[in-house]
């Protein structure tokens, strides 16, 4: 689910989901997921984010995680055709294990490029946005992960989105 107000120069956006895929013995998807955004513009290329996200993702060890930013967002390029960001964040992280009962506390960086392509004459547009988030202080720790969302509308009431999520955690 995504909904997004617009109030003179503040967005907000919610994202939600939930998936399941299993047989009669193994859970092979179990995934929840629930992020807010609050997007205040300051000027036409600088905007400021906050943002909480919450994750539960049992397959891949994660009982839950939370985590929390705030930082800038830089708009470097608008056309007709194309657009693109780049964000950097401060990030805090809780991340509790479903194997050992462990918890983990991280302070991140979380840095973003996202660029769109707009084809209005198709209505569709293509969005790639990469992240890359090292723990401060342990440069080895670090994830990468890549979206890339294509958006085909159909009529006004009817689109059809594909999206393609990779991501790399070094530990």
């Amino acid at each position: 689910a995504q909904w997004k107000s617009k109030d003179l120069h503040t967005d907000v956006l919610l994202l939600g989901s939930y998936t399941t895929r299993r047989s009669s013995t193994v859970n092979y998807v179990d995934q929840l997921f629930g992020h807010i955004r609050l997007t205040h513009e300051f000027s036409s290329f600088l905007r400021g984010e906050s943002f909480v996200q919450y994750q539960q993702n049992h397959p891949l060890g994660i009982e839950d995680r939370w985590l929390f930013g705030i930082g800038p967002r830089l708009k470097f390029l608008n056309t007709d055709h194309f657009s693109g960001y780049f964000g950097t964040h401060y990030m805090y992280e809780l991340e509790r294990q479903v194997e050992g009962n462990i918890t983990n506390y991280h302070h991140r960086s979380s840095s973003y490029l996202s660029l769109t392509l707009n084809v209005p004459e198709w209505k569709s547009r293509l969005i790639t946005t990469t992240y890359f988030q090292p723990e401060w202080g342990n440069a080895p720790d670090f994830r990468v992960s890549s979206d890339i969302q294509l958006e085909l509308t159909i009529t006004d009431n009817l689109s059809w989105n594909s999206d393609f999520l990779i991501f790399y955690d070094s530990e």
